[in-house]
């Protein structure tokens, strides 16, 4: 499983009933999905 479907798991999870409750009295956050950056899937190129 990848972040942003955890990501998404737990975000659904503390929507619920009655999870939201708690969710809401301990402060829980959703978590953001995870981007890459721009160009971070090009490989630096290295001398050796």
């Amino acid at each position: 499983m990848g972040f942003n479907e955890a990501a998404r798991d737990y975000n659904t999870t503390i929507r619920k009933f009655p999870t939201v409750i708690l969710a809401n009295m301990f402060g829980f956050d959703k978590y953001d999905y995870f981007e890459a950056t721009e160009g971070a899937q090009n490989v630096p190129e290295v001398n050796f």
